[in-house]
């Protein structure tokens, strides 16, 4: 146990009856925010509003180095622990950037090339600021603060990185940019339910650290209260002691106040037509309700008696007249009607053992009042609500109705059941004009109208209610069921069982392409589960979205995950690397599996070692071996290897030893072929010879470079080299194979033009 305890919390609430001026606190897990998140991130796919194609270009100052990124999507954002706060309304998350390609270049050339995809994906921190707009809370990408952009330590958390994540979402059009994170909209039929203002905030527990997400509310003809500080006793609003085992992944905190408001006076201004009211405050707190105009009207009825049977003919009270008109005083545990006013009535009665009516027409002064108050249903009332709804009308009170006009002299008995079979249809009356409005499912339809990410519905799962509700729930409908594996990875040819809790007979299962995607989605049996994914031909080579899809038939609820297929189980960054003897370089992996193997292939003099970096098993940091005199390069090559699936992927680091003699460029011709040349001192040279190091293809003649076939392959490496009166001459060009990789030719700084023209002939 943690210390996180329900009785702290109904200890403060009992402390604290109006929940400190609001009148509901709505508090979720960051597990439970995150999986919101995750259901909004697939919808935004399927709405065409998911942020799919950041494409930017960093400088860095003071310095020659350039960070390209090329067609990143965002996954789904997730909240990051230890970042809690009373005083503004924020979030920080983490959000991976994912089927991207890196590029760094240094005076033209590039250095480095990585291919992010959702196993190894370039991780963006921020701190999101929350705007409140009445019900609605909203996010704006474009306002992120404190950006922590893992490019590389220099340009972390630098304002250069903050500018440059900010202008990247500020072209974002509005429909990407912007999110509703919450939004409470009017509640059909009870504007008393309706939302004023909203207010987030985070809350981490003093007991184990854990993260909540706060959002504090006051309603119509409601107060707005003071936001707690770092100071206050403010309960941990997710106990881990509720009975049953319950897990507390979202509670909603209810005042009795707002539940007899929205229960009674929704009641109230539903008696009649044209109804208007005058309200009373005690600062902003609602203490009374007077009619203003309306009129009540009775039916015709029959009372019985002890001694006769009344015909009772329809009537109307004016509701705004007499002494006390129609109104209702709210307190901190219920609300009390009072009415004093006059009522004419007209009926016929007949004693039992009489055949001949008597008739009547009187006019009655009256003096009503009852109590109504809510209580927590026990599971024998359980009427599919939460609460029960009572009225206590007092017995025996004498002058409650009273003739003032039209009543015959009579014995005092007679008159005494006349008087009371004209209470018994004025309560009637009042009763049913009451409840047309009035239900005692307040909590009810406020979560059933809250619009969380995702689109999901929160469902109740226990209750107290000593001093207010206190309401733990799930975000999924009540008959709803849960896809227990709603974010799969996947290599491409790979298969998994999907299921479902609880288990339920006779689902049906479907997946899909999410728009935009490239690829198959490849195969999933009706009504087992069981998918296979497409194979690897079958994929665009940043891998492929498919959204999934299991049906309840008889209900027609459904549940949606995601499902990212990717040409490998295995990935590794940077692909290619340059750097000098003795730098340090930091390399990354993702895998589907859970261990992984590092090795240097062959090394050789010059060769560096690896470094376990603390703390992260997929990362390890590579040392470039000591200089070696008579070399220009040391080219590395760094296996990882799935302990599980036995999967090997290889990156590489090519160690400069010594500046290049020999400068080379590339011009594209036509069909992937392209034209190398190779510059010494500004001019160019022949008899050069070429070798493509790494990558697909062969070089023919003179610099002319053939593509072959290429397997995914995202670069050249092409070494250069040629014996001179100043002796070996050598040099290196890396040239990124990737469509989005602009089609230019650098040369240093330079760009020249592009030609299918071999300039030698």
């Amino acid at each position: 146990m943690s210390g996180n305890s329900l009785g702290a919390l109904l200890a403060w609430m009992r402390d604290n009856p109006n929940l400190s001026g609001w009148d509901f606190i709505t508090a979720f897990s960051a597990g439970q925010l995150n999986s919101l998140l995750q259901a909004h991130h697939v919808q935004r796919w399927l709405t065409h509003t998911a942020i799919d194609d950041l494409t930017g270009t960093l400088q860095i100052a003071n310095t020659k180095l350039t960070y390209h990124l090329l067609g990143y999507r965002l996954g789904p954002a997730s909240l990051v622990p230890g970042q809690a706060s009373w005083q503004t309304p924020r979030l920080t998350q983490a959000v991976a950037m994912e089927g991207g390609l890196l590029v760094a270049t240094e005076r033209g050339e590039v250095t480095a090339l990585s291919a992010h995809d959702a196993l190894d994906a370039l991780a963006l921190q921020y701190r999101l600021p929350v705007a409140s707009d009445g019900p609605r809370l909203s996010v704006d990408l474009a306002q992120i603060e404190q950006v922590h952009f893992a490019l590389s330590d220099q340009v972390a958390g630098s304002e250069e990185s903050t500018a440059f994540i900010r202008a990247l979402f500020n072209a974002l059009p509005e429909s990407k940019r912007v999110s509703t994170l919450f939004d409470f909209p009017s509640v059909p039929g009870n504007r008393f339910l309706g939302v004023r203002q909203l207010a987030l905030r985070t809350h981490d527990s003093k007991a184990d650290g854990q993260l909540a997400v706060v959002l504090f509310a006051s309603l119509e003809q409601g107060p707005t209260g003071s936001l707690p500080s770092d100071r206050s006793n403010f309960p941990f609003l997710l106990p881990d002691d509720l009975p049953g085992d319950v897990p507390a992944n979202a509670c909603v905190l209810l005042s009795r106040r707002v539940l007899h408001r929205a229960a009674y006076a929704n009641g109230l201004t539903g008696m009649f037509d044209a109804a208007a009211f005058s309200y009373t405050h005690a600062g902003q707190v609602l203490t009374e309700m007077r009619a203003t105009s309306g009129v009540l009207r009775g039916a015709r009825r029959q009372v019985r008696t002890r001694d006769f049977m009344f015909n009772c003919e329809a009537f109307e009270v004016p509701a705004a007249g007499g002494i006390e008109p129609l109104g209702a005083l709210f307190d901190d545990d219920g609300v009390q009607m009072t009415w004093r006013s006059q009522f004419a009535l007209k009926c016929s009665y007949t004693r039992h053992d009489s055949q001949y009516p008597q008739l009547l027409a009187v006019t009655f002064a009256f003096t009503m009042s009852h109590r109504f108050d809510l209580c927590l249903a026990t599971p024998a009332e359980d009427a599919g609500g939460l609460l029960l709804g009572y009225f206590h009308w007092p017995l025996g009170v004498i002058g409650e109705v009273t003739p003032v006009s039209g009543m015959p002299t009579l014995p005092a008995a007679e008159v005494a059941q006349i008087e009371h079979a004209a209470g018994l249809v004025l309560k009637q009356a009042i009763l049913e004009g009451l409840s047309r409005n009035l239900t005692a499912y307040v909590p009810e339809q406020l979560l059933a109208t809250a619009l969380l990410p995702g689109g999901t519905s929160l469902f109740v799962e226990h209750a107290e209610y000593p001093h207010g509700l206190a309401a733990f729930v799930k975000a999924q409908g009540a008959d709803a069921f849960r896809l227990i594996d709603e974010n799969v990875h996947l290599a491409a040819g790979a298969s998994h069982v999907f299921r479902v809790y609880p288990p339920q007979v006779g689902v049906r299962w479907s997946v899909a392409i999410l728009p935009g995607e490239r690829g198959e989605p490849g195969r999933i049996d009706p009504t087992t589960g069981v998918y296979t994914a497409p194979p690897r031909h079958a994929i665009d080579e940043n891998g492929v979205k498919i959204r999934i899809t299991v049906t309840q038939p008889s209900t027609a609820i459904q549940q949606v995950g995601l499902i990212t297929v990717l040409p490998h189980a295995l990935t590794v960054n940077p692909l290619i690397q340059v750097c000098w003897s003795e730098d340090q370089v930091e390399l990354s992996a993702g895998t589907t599996g859970e261990q992984l193997e590092w090795q240097i292939i062959n090394p050789r003099p010059g060769s560096g070692t690896l470094d376990v970096v603390e703390g992260a098993p997929f990362k390890r940091t590579y040392i470039a071996g000591a200089q070696v005199a008579d070399l220009h390069y040391v080219l590395d090559e760094v296996q990882m290897r799935d302990v599980t699936s036995g999967q090997e992927r290889s990156l590489h680091v090519l160690v400069r030893q010594k500046p290049s003699s020999l400068t080379l460029t590339c011009t594209p011709l036509a069909a992937g072929r392209r034209q190398f040349t190779a510059m010494f001192n500004g001019q160019p040279m022949a008899d050069v010879n070429w070798r493509v190091a790494l990558g697909p293809g062969h070089f023919v003649q003179r610099g002319r470079y053939e593509p072959g076939s290429n397997d995914g392959e995202r670069f050249l490496l092409v070494f250069a080299d040629l014996d001179s009166p100043f002796g070996l001459l050598e040099g290196h060009l890396i040239v990124v194979l990737d469509e989005r990789w602009p089609d230019a030719v650098w040369v240093g700084s330079e760009t020249t033009t592009h030609s299918d023209i071999d300039p030698r002939g």
